[in-house]
């Protein structure tokens, strides 16, 4: 007799993007490649919290270099060595040791709750978060979550596989259709709280289509880039690339109940819309430039495995 699930009788819409095994799978998948690519995998499975060299210079315990002394540094730090040689006053600077995180932002709004091939777009933000926790977890890092949504939720830093399948359940949850409003947080403001909440030397990753950001967040990127490792992940459906080029297909927001039907014989449509979106594209791949964020991009047609590489080394 065949088991029933316990979710049989329920709607899509009320399911979890992926279930335990589905989420346990990719994890497993990010320690494996992850301790592949580690030229030090034992040591890489052994490291605990705080092993981390920054790579943002301070008091710490290993000498890195000497710069010329500036009023207010510390007599104790001061390169008496190079005094005695040079003659002029210079300050040891020291490679410090922190708890390093990965802090993982995972955009669960309207926009990403969209898809036409095989997933929708936050399903894929989902995979995508659940296999760089497994690369951050074989390499000792504690892993913090933040979830973009109408309520915004914040997950601190956990480490050990039991706390990090607690975050991915929280990024599982059902994501029924959502309309568009003013209630919805931005990804500015959640920028603003990442760079007064997180630790500097921590690994921050967001995962999105980043389809609110514009020219005013170059700054913010930029200042979080200078005191943490940042690295955009952006999510698109293929259709948000590339109209259909044949028959007649139809788009639902099912959050206002708005219906489009679309012609693909119609190249006016089709010219217009692929200059939108090559000035978007070429809009946010400049922010990132200058803000100097590296970007990753993936599509929901597009295999995992395809972008595992590229993802292990987030």
């Amino acid at each position: 007799m065949p088991i029933k699930t316990r979710h049989s009788k329920q709607q899509p819409q009320q399911l979890p993007l992926l279930d335990q095994l589905a989420l346990q799978q990719l994890v497993a998948r990010g320690l494996s490649v992850a301790a592949s690519r580690d030229s030090g995998q034992q040591e890489a499975f052994l490291r605990r919290s705080g092993d981390h060299p920054s790579p943002f210079r301070g008091s710490g315990i290993d000498y890195d270099e000497s710069r010329p002394y500036q009023p207010g540094d510390d007599l104790r730090n001061i390169n008496w060595r190079l005094q005695a040689r040079s003659g002029d006053l210079y300050t040891k600077i020291y490679m410090e040791e922190r708890e390093s995180s990965y802090y993982i932002l995972i955009d669960r709004r309207a926009g990403m709750r969209f898809g036409t091939r095989n997933h929708l777009k936050v399903t894929r933000a989902l995979q995508i978060a659940a296999f760089v926790s497994g690369c951050a977890l074989a390499r000792g890092y504690s892993i913090a979550g933040i979830l973009l949504q109408p309520k915004s939720l914040w997950l601190e830093p956990r480490q050990g596989m039991h706390k990090l399948q607690e975050l991915l359940s929280s990024a599982a949850a059902p994501c029924p259709p959502l309309s568009v409003d003013s209630s919805t947080p931005g990804l500015h403001g959640m920028l603003s709280q990442l760079q007064m909440r997180v630790t500097r030397g921590s690994h921050i990753v967001l995962i999105s289509d980043f389809h609110d950001i514009d020219a005013t967040d170059t700054a913010i990127l930029t200042e979080l880039g200078r005191f943490h490792q940042l690295q955009a992940i952006q999510v698109l459906d293929p259709i948000e690339q590339q109209l259909p080029q044949r028959g007649a297909w139809s788009l639902n927001d099912f959050g206002s109940d708005q219906h489009v039907r679309v012609q693909a014989a119609d190249q006016q449509l089709h010219d217009q819309y692929q200059q939108q979106i090559q000035q978007q594209q070429q809009l946010f791949e400049k922010i990132l430039t200058r803000a100097k964020v590296p970007l990753i991009r993936s599509t929901t047609d597009q295999p995992l495995a395809g972008i595992e590489g590229q993802l292990s080394y987030v």
